[in-house]
């Protein structure tokens, strides 16, 4: 089973319960299959629904209004939440996503694009609870030939 996490809803991520209640009760693994802070240009630090209006943001704002709440989310539901897949894209940068918004704002989610955020994300990255992609992957999973 897979979700997709942009915009968060008013209660967080409450919407997502009914999916994850039924991958429980059928022992099925969910993936995150697309995940990134909609709205955010996270070099600019600037927030906007439309892609008219910008707010400013500091990193610090943009790291506990999407990826705290997020990673929060993520870590909660760790017995079902198997796998991530986030998006680093500057979204304007590609005709169907950019100006004049025809799917909404995108913004730029790209960590790299401000370091105090990339640290942060490295940083938890780093820990244990994450498994990479590498030689070894399968084995850790306990896949076996």
């Amino acid at each position: 089973m897979a979700l997709s996490l942009f915009v968060q809803a008013e209660c967080g991520y409450c919407p997502m319960d009914e999916l994850l209640e039924f991958a429980r009760e059928h022992s099925k693994p969910v993936m995150a299959a697309e995940a990134a802070p909609q709205r955010y240009e996270t070099g600019k630090l600037t927030y906007s629904v439309l892609g008219r209006d910008f707010d400013p943001r500091t990193a610090e704002q943009i790291w506990g209004e999407w990826y705290a709440p997020f990673l929060a989310f993520v870590h909660d539901h760790g017995e079902v939440i198997r796998a991530v897949a986030y998006i680093n894209t500057y979204w304007d940068s590609q005709s169907m996503w950019g100006k004049p918004y025809p799917n909404g704002y995108w913004g730029d989610s790209r960590v790299q694009a401000n370091e105090q955020i990339m640290t942060r994300r490295l940083a938890e990255l780093n820990k244990d609870t994450w498994l990479m992609a590498g030689p070894d992957l399968y084995s850790k999973l306990g896949y076996t030939k």
